[in-house]
């Protein structure tokens, strides 16, 4: 069970990765240093000492709107995603229809949609076919309901925690919920969560908060039943990149809550690396498809870049993907908004399709480094699993940007 001095703990990661954020140099390069980025009131490259923070303002004519240094804000939001493009194929596993069935009824029990909109919303996103596609070569349908039912549940209560008008925009609330999550996912297989009134938060037991605890209820069922399959190592991984998770939703909902402020393009990416659950989601990949990489292999430097890159492009490609719709609602935390609202002169078409050249970048770097690591590894005793591994990460490449194509969760044109 989760006590004050989780908190305490929590509350120092947080902090101590906010601050190396706001650190960094606000000038950002068109990856890999092709693209410099220079304030549009000055034509020094040091920043001054606002430049990581880019403010959202109001206009009464326009709503809201991103305000450029020295530009008025953005007239609109009429821009077009350019087609996206992943080099690895994409399959389905030969047993959707089975996880299907097996794992809509108990997204829907976790859920609780309020009404037949919210019902349809929920089965619109379609959660067991992005794991289907993400894991075609599960070793075992048992597995890949785990990580299906996993992956739900973390989209489900992610929406609370990083809707910018809910759970998101509260810091309070957000600690509170990675106590309790990271409360189970710590404990034994039979652990519970904490009562809200344990974390001394305001909370009614209203129906919502009734919600909730089921909502972690089910995660202590279903963390338990992982559990008795996952080696330690593994286990310890996945605990240890939701901890990063948190850490960094905490930092992005600190930067939601504060007049809407925008991070710098390096601050996002690494704010955005670890509040998309991505890594969390990859640990659960090695599970369900039956690998478990040493510690020395999975921090190798050129696995490590590789990861990142697959992440990168995965994340990327939900930012523009969702940015129309976002924008729409006045949500600008996502790469298109962040980088047109760094330079002065770029319209928000341009933005994009910068973000569009990202996400290309991303692909060919996956593509070398795939060819780079393989012929390094061929006489290695860990050749399989590393092969195995890296594609399995190439899967949810071409996995996920399919599932963002083919579901109705985001306006895509």
């Amino acid at each position: 069970m989760a006590s004050t001095c989780d908190q305490m703990q929590l509350q120092r990661r947080s902090t101590s990765f906010n601050d190396e954020l706001l650190q960094q140099d606000a000038q950002f390069q068109k990856y890999m240093g092709t693209y410099v980025m220079h304030s549009c009131t000055s034509s020094s490259t040091t920043r001054d000492a606002e430049a990581p923070l880019i403010y959202i303002s109001t206009s009464a004519e326009s709503g809201l709107s991103i305000m450029r240094r020295g530009l008025p804000p953005a007239a609109g939001a009429d821009f077009r995603v350019p087609a996206l493009h992943c080099s690895f194929t994409s399959s389905l596993h030969p047993h959707y229809e089975v996880v299907k069935e097996q794992c809509d009824e108990w997204i829907l029990d976790v859920a609780q949609p309020p009404c037949a909109a919210a019902r349809q919303l929920l089965q619109d996103c379609a959660i067991p076919l992005l794991i289907c596609r993400n894991i075609p070569n599960a070793s075992s349908n048992n597995r890949l309901v785990h990580a299906t039912k996993m992956i739900a549940w973390l989209f489900i209560t992610d929406d609370e925690v990083d809707h910018p008008d809910a759970l998101g925009a509260d810091e309070v609330h957000t600690m509170h919920h990675a106590c309790q999550v990271l409360s189970i996912l710590r404990g034994s297989p039979a652990a519970h969560a904490p009562a809200a009134h344990e974390y001394h938060v305001p909370f009614d037991i209203s129906s919502k908060e009734k919600k909730r605890e089921a909502a972690l209820l089910a995660l202590a069922e279903l963390w338990a039943e992982m559990r008795r399959e996952m080696s330690p190592r593994l286990c310890a991984r996945f605990v240890s990149t939701m901890e990063e998770h948190f850490d960094a939703v905490k930092v992005q909902a600190t930067y939601r809550k504060a007049n809407k402020r925008l991070p710098s393009v390096q601050a996002y990416k690494e704010i955005r690396r670890h509040a998309s659950f991505i890594l969390p989601c990859f640990v659960l990949v090695e599970y369900a498809v039956g690998i478990d990489l040493d510690e020395a292999t999975y921090a190798n430097a050129r696995i490590q870049e590789f990861r990142i890159a697959a992440m990168d492009h995965i994340w990327l490609s939900n930012d523009l993907i969702s940015c129309k719709m976002e924008i729409g609602v006045g949500d600008y935390f996502n790469m298109p908004s962040i980088v047109y609202a760094g330079r002065g002169g770029l319209t928000l078409q341009g933005a994009v399709d910068i973000v569009a050249d990202m996400v290309h970048d991303m692909d060919a770097r996956c593509v070398s480094l795939l060819q780079t690591i393989f012929e390094e590894v061929i006489l290695s005793k860990e050749a399989t699993t590393i092969r195995t591994y890296l594609s399995s990460l190439c899967n949810c490449m071409s996995g996920s940007l399919a599932w963002h194509l083919e579901t109705p969760r985001y306006a895509t044109t």
